[in-house]
């Protein structure tokens, strides 16, 4: 059982791999959750940045009210070029008290104006600074 299998199964969740020898990836899906805040997702991103990944960056689905954190480790043997990327993706409850999708303009021109959502969530770690100081 691999580092990401043991915390994904501790958060109630799955790990899905993919390895292709120059790009590897393994996703983390934490669904329904009430915030950021939630214990399982904040052991999990602790967890993983005491890994020290080489980069880190957030993307937001205000559609779907999902955040993604995006951990990568470059191979660091001369000999084998390489990647592992971790993709732990938050899921919010449509109730949330804590994360909602706003409107924060209107896409023009169009017959009807069609709102631009961001996902704003109480106590976030910004989207553009790095998740580990």
């Amino acid at each position: 059982m691999s580092s990401f299998d043991y915390l994904a199964e501790r958060a109630g969740t799955t790990c899905d791999p993919y390895f292709d020898g120059s790009y590897n990836a393994v996703y983390i899906t934490l669904r329904n959750l009430d915030g950021l805040k939630d214990p399982k997702l904040e052991q999990i991103l602790n967890s993983v940045i005491h890994l020290e990944p080489d980069a880190t960056e957030t993307n937001d689905t205000p559609a779907s009210l999902t955040r993604s954190y995006v951990f990568r480790w470059n191979s660091k043997d001369s000999e084998f070029y390489g990647s592992l990327n971790l993709t732990v993706t938050a899921s919010f409850k449509e109730e949330s008290e804590t994360c909602r999708k706003v409107i924060v303009g209107y896409k023009e021109p169009s017959k009807e104006a069609t709102p631009i959502y961001e996902l704003r969530c109480a106590d976030a770690l910004s989207t553009e600074a790095p998740i580990a100081e």
